[in-house]
């Protein structure tokens, strides 16, 4: 599921909103999912990546991405994905990483 940012009135602990986007299926599975938190952006605010594998294509190519949610002090903007293996990096197997 895609966290949505929370306008600042509103306690965004309490009342979490959330979007599935995966135009192939409509959905986003949450056990595919590895999770980290680091500054991807450098701005001092701790934002949240998730590595999330979209399987293989018809030559057996494993396609992962990584996408983030970068933070706003008090939520976190939409999903953007900064890196995806079937962008040049070649077969990229997911079960095989472990993020830090």
């Amino acid at each position: 599921m895609w966290p949505r940012p929370v306008p600042v009135s509103e306690d965004p602990f309490r009342r979490r909103r959330a979007a599935n986007d995966d135009a192939s299926t409509g959905s986003w599975n949450a056990d595919r999912s590895k999770l980290t938190v680091s500054d991807f952006d450098g701005d001092g605010k701790a934002d949240v990546g998730v590595l999330y594998p979209y399987g293989q294509d018809e030559q057996g190519v494993n396609r992962t991405g990584l996408c983030t949610f970068t933070s706003t002090g008090t939520g976190f903007n939409a999903p953007a994905m900064p890196w995806d293996s079937a962008r040049g990096t070649g077969s990229w197997n997911w079960y095989r990483s472990d993020l830090a």
